[in-house]
């Protein structure tokens, strides 16, 4: 009975309990209205006042209330998407927004001015142009006009003058720049201006350089391997490169060119760039190639004829501080070259031959060279005197001729023998038929038999003497004529050979072509049993080599006379030109369709006519089948011959007589030709190839 009391007590607190618990739960009651601060927005509940649907803003666009000023701010303000809630904002005062003059400058700057406040905008240095000359070549104290590239203002200023240094050589190329140099100095840099009055060197297709050459310093004797000597090189595409002959290089420079109307080619170098100062003394020159007609145009010094060519350091045209140009062999005035403790006529006398003087040579280390040759027992003896450098890579080339067959086009005969000589020693080569075929040492060379000997006097010249056995002549013997060639050369390059005529002189006179052994001086006659002077006597013109001519004038005929004391063999013929006219057609072999030729043999004359160039009919000895009217008489007496020939004036043409003026040319052949040009009474042999330097025929 307790246990069921207990029981039902527990079910009644149970359901008490339960009936508690079923109270009524509260409900919210959000407030109409938003509440909200900077950040967030809600609403209360009004029973309660919990906060209920608390977030963040949605804020829309900004949108101006006030615009702002220079002078005032604005404001702005966005609204809460949800809640309506405004923030608001400052717009800062506007920029000031200058109101700009035009340029205002002074001598230094230039600027701009608000017209509103007043301030000064843009100020700064003014950038000049390179400027414009009053003269394209100033040759007196001038002025320039320089304009500012960012306002305008434009200043004068007087510009130092160019002076000229000279011009290209005249060419006949259909195109040719024909540029004349100029130069100017200032304290910081030389300034070159070449000037063209075509535009030929920019013209599409030419493809030509021009370049120029600085020399400084003390040396000045070579350009290779001279870090004096530098060079700029202007292509025609307006590209251009520097180059340094020693191991300096040349980058301090700028080139402009103007090719509108003319060719206007301005070179500014500083002289750090080229290896000198402001005070110095230079030299320089300029030469041009032409790739279209593969030729050089060289330079010609200030207003004379004198090449200044670019091979030649001491041939260059110098400018001294103050741009003053003057010629002088180094980097000085004139008057500053030392004076030879020597007198040179008094030591050359007695030495008839000369190695041709620098001012004919290639090179700037061509030698003035004098030869005397004495024959001895046992050979020939070459003792030399010479002004200049004769360096450790320079040598002479000695040629022997013993045949009496010329080779000509540099052609020799396999019995010469060529000698190379230098200051230390001396080789050998024989069975050569070019003469280019031995122009260097090798180490497979034959030395000669004797060595040179060379000596350097203190007072500035030097000896070199060279013997030559005649055991080492292979042809010799002591009847034959024995002739030579003597040419300086330096490692395989060729000094004298322009002008051609006077590679070699004797007695100061050039001896003619030397490619062509008919030029060969002789040192030892034929011995003869006949007295040579007395037969020639009579005999005014000497051509080719020991040929000689005499002309009689008759009333109807031209007698030709001709002696030899060479051989004259069967295909052996001599050509005698007879210009009718006496005008002379200066072009190169040309001839006047009036002149007529006549081809000599022993027992035969051809003759021709109405040719106007000297090699029309070569490859038939230039005859045909047409002969003179009378047969010459040729003799021979063993150590010499003679011929005799008359022409009837009326063979060279109707209106010719005795009185006529005639010129003429005679040429041996054998059958190639053998020119040494020809002498009247010591005439000096000149250029054959032109009619202007016929012999007159009286």
């Amino acid at each position: 009975m307790k246990k069921v009391f207990i029981f039902l007590v527990g079910v009644l607190g149970i359901l008490s309990l339960c009936a508690c618990n079923n109270e009524k739960v509260h409900e919210h009651n959000p407030s109409e209205n938003w509440a909200s601060d900077e950040n967030d927005h809600w609403k209360t509940c009004d029973g309660c006042s919990e906060l209920l649907d608390k977030a963040s803003h949605s804020f829309g666009s900004w949108e101006t209330v006030k615009d702002a000023t220079e002078e005032e701010v604005g404001s702005k303000k966005r609204v809460c998407g949800e809640c309506g809630y405004e923030e608001t904002a400052e717009i800062a005062k506007l920029e000031h927004s200058h109101s700009l003059s035009d340029w205002v400058n002074d001598l230094n700057d230039h600027w701009k001015t608000c017209g509103s406040c007043g301030e000064i905008v843009d100020k700064a240095s003014h950038t000049w142009d390179n400027g414009v000359e009053d003269s394209l070549v100033t040759l007196e104290k001038g002025n320039a006009t320089y304009t500012c590239t960012t306002c305008g203002y434009s200043k004068k200023e007087e510009v130092l003058p160019y002076t000229k240094v000279g011009a290209l050589v005249s060419k006949t190329w259909t195109n040719y720049e024909a540029f004349t140099m100029y130069v100017r100095r200032d304290e910081a840099t030389v300034s070159v201006r070449f000037v063209s009055d075509n535009t030929v060197f920019t013209s599409a297709g030419r493809y030509s350089k021009l370049e120029l050459y600085f020399v400084t310093g003390d040396k000045v004797d070579v350009r290779d391997g001279n870090n004096g000597v530098s060079r700029i090189t202007i292509y025609s595409d307006k590209s251009h490169d520097g180059y340094s002959y020693g191991d300096r290089l040349i980058t301090d420079y700028k080139v402009n060119i103007n090719d509108n109307g003319k060719t206007v080619i301005d070179v500014v170098a500083s002289y750090e760039g080229i290896g000198t100062t402001k005070d110095e003394i230079f030299g320089l020159t300029c030469g041009l190639w032409s790739e279209v007609d593969t030729d050089w145009a060289p330079m010609t010094s200030l207003d004379s004829t004198n090449l200044a060519a670019v091979e030649i350091p001491s041939q260059y045209v110098r400018v001294d501080k103050d741009g003053k140009c003057f010629v002088s062999a180094i980097n000085d005035y004139p008057e500053n070259i030392p004076t030879p403790d020597y007198d040179k006529t008094t030591l050359t006398l007695g030495y008839p031959y000369g190695v041709a003087e620098p001012e004919d040579v290639k090179n700037s280390n061509g030698d003035d060279i004098y030869v005397k040759v004495t024959n001895g027992a046992t050979g020939f003896k070459f003792d030399m005197i010479g002004f200049g450098n004769f360096s450790d890579t320079e040598y002479l080339k000695l040629v022997l001729h013993t045949s009496e067959t010329d080779g000509a086009g540099w052609g020799i005969q396999a019995s010469d023998v060529s000698f190379l000589i230098s200051k230390t020693k001396a080789t050998k080569k024989s069975g050569l038929t070019d003469f280019w075929g031995y122009t260097n040492f090798t180490s497979e060379d034959t030395l000669a038999n004797h060595q040179p000997v060379y000596e350097l006097n203190e007072l500035g010249y030097f000896t070199l003497s060279f013997e030559v056995d005649y055991t080492e002549i292979v042809e010799y013997n002591a009847d034959s004529e024995v002739s030579f060639i003597m040419l300086e050369f330096d490692n395989g390059v060729i000094y004298n050979a322009e002008p051609w005529n006077t590679a070699m002189t004797k007695d100061g006179v050039g001896v003619g072509d030397a490619a062509l052994q008919s030029s060969y001086q002789i040192i030892k006659d034929k011995n003869l049993t006949v007295d040579k002077d007395a037969i020639i006597a009579d005999y005014k013109y000497k051509f080719s080599t020991n040929y000689y001519a005499n002309i009689e004038r008759t009333d109807y005929t031209l007698v030709l006379n001709l002696v030899s004391f060479n051989t004259f063999d069967n295909d052996d013929f001599i050509r005698f030109i007879v210009d009718t006219d006496a005008t002379a057609v200066n072009g190169i072999w040309a001839l006047d369709s009036n002149d007529v030729g006549f081809v000599i043999y022993k027992d035969i004359v051809y003759l021709t006519t109405g040719k106007t160039s000297f090699w029309d009919g070569e490859a038939q000895q230039f005859h045909s089948s047409m002969t003179t009217l009378n047969t010459p008489t040729y003799k021979d007496y063993g150590e010499y011959w003679t011929l005799s020939i008359e022409i009837d004036y009326s063979e060279l043409g109707l209106s010719v007589t005795k009185d006529s003026a005639l010129k003429g040319l005679l040429i041996q052949f054998n059958p190639s030709i053998q020119n040494s040009g020809f002498n009247f009474n010591g005439y000096v042999p000149v250029d054959v190839a032109l009619q202007s330097n016929y012999f007159e025929i009286k």
